[in-house]
């Protein structure tokens, strides 16, 4: 549930608040676009908080601030979405309710006494989505490749039939695990092997991979 509220802040003394509720659903992010547009509602401010903002923000970013920001005698300001973090508009223990952290967001915005966050357009928060996301992506196939390396130095350490050759200079290595694994790599030794069923299964895997 949200809780909106409007103000003409333009106006002396007292300011006239016109409180509604709105779902969080995008049929009904809409359907608060709308009304703001209705209202003439020139600037909108929120709070971060954690991440419930975002889908409120991004509905404004595409159904509000364009049609705001074209509308005739719109202002240098039209159009302008405010991200205020949430310690700057705290009220007092025990005094927590939507309707009024709301209405405080309004006068604290006006007052300049709000703590505002940088949000970048969207296209800088697509690229920044995407290049998060590949990294993310390389970091889960280093993890995997570790994770099979790791497997299969445990597979050769069991294997009695794969022995080193007579000539390998590891028997000549310092580390005893080194010397009796033949192998170079002696830091998964004596962990969990491969069965057959397991290689088939990454022959599968690879095969179905497009990587």
């Amino acid at each position: 549930m949200l809780a909106v509220v409007v103000a003409d802040v333009e106006i002396e003394g007292e300011y006239h608040l016109e409180r509604r509720q709105f779902g969080s659903t995008p049929a009904q992010l809409r359907v608060l676009a709308e009304w703001l547009l209705e209202q003439e509602v020139e600037e909108v401010v929120m709070e971060s908080t954690a991440q419930y903002w975002k889908p409120v923000w991004g509905a404004l970013e595409r159904h509000w601030k364009p049609v705001c920001q074209k509308r005739e005698g719109a202002g240098r300001m039209s159009g302008t979405l405010h991200l205020a973090q949430a310690q700057s508009n705290r009220a007092r223990r025990g005094r927590k309710n939507d309707f009024a952290d709301a209405e405080r967001l309004v006068k604290r915005l006006v007052a300049q006494e709000l703590t505002l966050s940088f949000v970048p357009d969207p296209e800088q928060r697509l690229w920044r989505t995407v290049t998060r996301t590949k990294y993310q992506l390389t970091c889960n196939r280093v993890r995997l490749q570790n994770r099979l390396e790791a497997l299969l130095v445990a597979t050769l350490d069991a294997c009695h039939v794969c022995q080193p050759s007579p000539h390998w200079l590891g028997l000549y290595a310092y580390p005893e695990t080194v010397r009796r694994s033949g192998l170079w790599n002696s830091q998964f030794v004596g962990g969990p092997s491969i069965s057959g069923s397991d290689f088939a299964r990454v022959d599968e895997l690879v095969a179905a991979s497009s990587i």
